[in-house]
């Protein structure tokens, strides 16, 4: 009798378990559920701030700045002698509320190192331009704000957003524009990278209704060399990993590398990954010889053949475009830039690259000619070799 109830004693016990097993298990697994759901709001949450505080114009605050900078700039350039050259003092007060206007908008929800190049990279209010003059009364209104956490789980911090943007010029009369683009959400809540891919002819509408060509044009290369020089690119490593991989395979499998390669999704991807990065500011012949003639990525080549010891960085500033002054050819842009390479030891060197572009319509480039880079490459080469 005593066995038998030692037995049912036993059974009941291991059954108990059973239930508190299931119970602490399901309930783990809604507890990881709504971690997983509170980070992926949080990250839709910054990117649609981020999103808001661009394409809504007019930003009073930014205007009253604006026109202290512009009344300071004036200030400095009636005392000094005529042709002159100056920049805007960074410790003034107009550009120290500036910073601040800066780090108030868009400080909390960036990492501090792609914080770090928001105003040097012009990313700071792009799309404000000339709002602070008397004349320039246009507005935006962006709605309908779409943010989706990439699919693909090997990019889980990637994230796609859409918006529409009413834009109403000094006119009064209203266009729609469809943004679209993408973020990498680094930490939670904090923007790694953020970039629109396509602006739906806005920035054209722009400089159309408000007489800045030039501005638009300058903006449009400004963007190829930030993509051209920000390295690294995550998104690029992960493309040029699965595509070493695809071709290991195909190497073992097939002579036909080439061939095969073209049709892989590892291959569309990278295709898919330069037209999104490229695609936008290329007429359709100039970008058509992005890839073949190995234009589009080129300074991140030192990550082909993918090795995870292989990890320097690129980070350009000061980029200047300026208009060509001959009159017979107004389409040529000349640029510079300086570029602080860091290699894998963490030693930095600065370069400073030189180069032209024909702006063929605007915002389109029709040629993109990288003259000079300081010996960037042979740097790259050099650590590059000694690994």
């Amino acid at each position: 009798m005593y066995n038998k109830q030692l037995k049912i004693a036993g059974i009941f016990l291991l059954i108990s378990s059973c239930f508190l097993f299931a119970f602490f298990s399901i309930e783990q697994t809604e507890q990881q559920k709504e971690v997983v759901a509170s980070t992926a709001d949080k990250n839709k949450e910054a990117v649609r701030a981020v999103v808001e505080s661009e394409l809504t114009v007019p930003n009073k605050e930014y205007i009253l700045i604006q026109k202290s900078i512009d009344k300071k700039m004036d200030e400095i350039r009636e005392s000094l002698p005529e042709g002159s050259s100056f920049g805007m003092p960074e410790d003034s007060a107009e550009w120290i509320a500036y910073e601040k206007l800066v780090k108030k908008t868009y400080g909390p929800y960036f990492m501090d190192y792609a914080y770090d190049d928001l105003i040097p990279t012009n990313q700071a209010f792009q799309f404000h331009f000339r709002t602070e003059e008397e004349q320039v009364r246009y507005q935006m209104k962006v709605s309908d704000i779409q943010v989706t956490q990439s699919e693909n789980e090997s990019s889980p911090k990637n994230y796609d957003f859409i918006a529409q943007v009413d834009y109403t010029n000094n006119d009064g009369k209203v266009t729609q524009h469809e943004i679209k683009g993408m973020a990498i959400l680094s930490e939670v809540g904090k923007i790694g990278k953020y970039s629109i891919r396509d602006v739906g002819g806005l920035m054209e509408k722009i400089s159309e209704d408000n007489g800045s060509t030039e501005f638009n044009n300058q903006q449009t290369v400004r963007t190829v060399l930030e993509s051209e020089f920000t390295v690294p690119n995550e998104e690029y490593l992960l493309i040029v990993k699965n595509i070493d991989k695809k071709m290991t395979e195909i190497r073992q499998s097939s002579p036909e590398v080439g061939f095969l390669l073209e049709d892989s999704p590892e291959w569309l991807a990278y295709e898919d990954l330069v037209k999104r990065t490229y695609g936008t500011y290329f007429m359709d012949y100039a970008y058509d010889t992005l890839i073949s003639n190995s234009i589009a990525f080129r300074y991140h080549y030192g990550y082909l053949g993918y090795d995870e010891n292989d990890r320097y960085a690129m980070k350009i500033s000061d980029i200047q475009v300026t208009q060509s002054e001959n009159e017979s050819s107004p389409k040529n842009y000349d640029f510079t830039a300086q570029v602080d390479y860091t290699n894998n030891a963490g030693k930095v060197s600065q370069h400073v690259i030189k180069g032209m572009a024909i702006l063929s319509e605007p915002g389109k480039i029709g040629k993109y000619v990288l003259r000079e880079d300081g010996g960037l490459r042979d740097k790259i080469d050099e650590d590059r070799g000694n690994n």
